[in-house]
């Protein structure tokens, strides 16, 4: 390959990359990985009350420091969401 030829073909690569990125908001996600904390990330991403409710558990826990797990009532067939909590947690 020539000179021409292998920086033609590098540039499309470069730029393949860059369409990549934008279209799986690469960039965004990184911002919002490196700006927001791991805690409000799972509380936007999951629901707060609409089926599980774990987004509102998470913000519970952050708000009232709790050390134990409270008590989760949820009259849907759903997993437990003491997950959620550490392995320290123990279900009462």
């Amino acid at each position: 390959m020539s000179k021409i030829q292998k920086k033609i073909s590098t540039f499309l690569i470069v730029i393949l990359i860059l369409l990549i990125c934008k279209n799986t908001n690469f960039f965004k996600n990184l911002y919002d990985i490196n700006s927001k904390n791991h805690n409000s990330r799972q509380q936007k991403v999951y629901d707060f009350c609409e089926l599980f409710g774990t987004g509102y558990i998470f913000y519970i826990k952050n708000k009232f420091n709790l050390n134990t797990p409270p008590k989760i009532k949820n009259f849907k067939r759903s997993p437990q969401q003491y997950w959620i909590f550490s392995k320290n947690y123990k279900k009462n």
